[in-house]
C-alpha cells in the first residue's frame, strides 16, 4: 500500500491514468486530496503522484519495461472536484459529488454519482451508469449500456451497441444508437432527437406540453399514448423519433 496526501485550497483538480485495476473517488477531509495505491510493490512504485500547478496528477511511468498488474486506486476529496481519467482496462466508481468529469475508457464499467457540472465520457467497452448530471452530458460508447437518472443541461449520447436510458431529461437531447433500445422516462426539454437503426424508442412526456412531432419507423409500430391537455406554460418543444426496425411509444410521464 502506498498513500500520499496533498494540501489544497479551493476545488480539487485531479487527473489520473490507470492501465489495469479499479479506481474509486470517495469523500475525504476538507483542504486536502489523498491518493492510495494498492497492488504489487513493483507496479505501485512505478506510479508518479505529484502536483503540477493546481492539479494533482497520478500516472504510471512512461517507457517502463515491466508488465503492468492490477492496481486499486482510491482518491479522497473533501469537496466536489474536477476529475479527468484515462482508463485502459479498469472500472471507475465515484461515490462522492463531483464538479465536472472527463473520462476516456478502453474497457471497464463506469459508475458515477452526482456531477454538478458537465460530464464527458468516451468508452470503447463497458457500461456507463450515472446519477444526476447538473450540466451537459456528452457520451459515446462503442459497446455497453448508457444510463443516467437525470440530465439537466442537455445531452448528446451515441451508442453503437447497447441500451440508452435516461430518467429525467431537460434541454436539447440528441441520441443516436445503432443497436439498442432508447428509453426516456420523463422529458421536459426543448428538443428531443432520437435516431436508432435497431431498437424500440419509448418516451414519457410531461403533461401540458405543446410539441411539434415527427415519428418515423420502417418496420415497427407507432403508439401515441400522450394525454391531450392544454399547454400550461406556452413552451413549444420538438420531438423527432426515428427507427429503422423497432416500435415507437410516446406516453405521459409519471410522477
Amino acid at each position: 500500500m502506498r498513500e500520499e496526501r496533498f494540501p489544497i485550497s479551493g476545488a480539487p483538480r485531479v487527473s489520473f491514468r490507470l492501465p489495469l485495476g479499479n479506481a474509486r473517488i470517495v469523500a475525504g477531509a476538507a483542504g486536502e486530496v489523498s491518493v492510495a495505491l494498492d497492488g504489487r510493490a513493483a507496479t505501485v512504485s512505478r506510479f508518479i503522484i505529484e502536483m503540477r500547478g493546481d492539479e494533482l496528477v497520478v500516472e504510471p511511468e512512461r517507457g517502463s519495461a515491466i508488465r503492468w498488474s492490477g492496481v486499486d486506486l482510491t482518491i479522497r476529496i473533501g469537496e466536489p472536484g474536477q476529475i479527468r481519467a484515462r482508463l485502459t482496462s479498469a472500472d471507475l466508481k465515484a461515490e462522492t459529488m463531483l464538479e465536472s468529469l472527463q473520462v476516456d475508457s478502453a474497457s471497464g464499467d463506469l459508475t458515477i454519482g452526482e456531477v454538478l457540472g458537465d460530464a464527458t465520457i468516451h468508452s470503447a467497452s463497458g457500461d456507463i451508469r450515472l446519477g444526476q448530471v447538473g450540466g451537459r452530458l456528452d457520451t459515446a460508447a462503442a459497446s455497453g449500456d448508457i444510463r443516467a437518472d437525470a440530465v439537466t443541461g442537455g445531452a448528446s449520447l451515441k451508442s453503437a451497441s447497447g441500451d440508452v436510458q435516461i430518467g429525467d431529461a431537460a434541454g436539447d437531447v440528441m441520441i443516436k444508437s445503432a443497436s439498442g433500445d432508447v428509453t426516456i422516462s420523463r422529458f421536459d426539454g426543448s428538443w428531443l432527437d432520437v435516431k436508432t437503426l435497431s431498437g424500440d424508442v419509448t418516451v414519457g412526456i410531461v403533461p401540458g406540453r405543446r410539441l411539434d412531432v415527427s415519428f418515423q419507423t420502417l418496420s415497427g409500430d407507432v403508439r401515441n399514448e400522450f394525454p391531450i391537455a392544454p399547454a400550461s406554460d406556452g413552451r413549444t418543444g420538438r420531438l423527432t423519433l426515428k427507427t429503422v426496425s423497432g416500435d415507437i411509444v410516446v406516453r405521459g410521464a409519471r410522477g
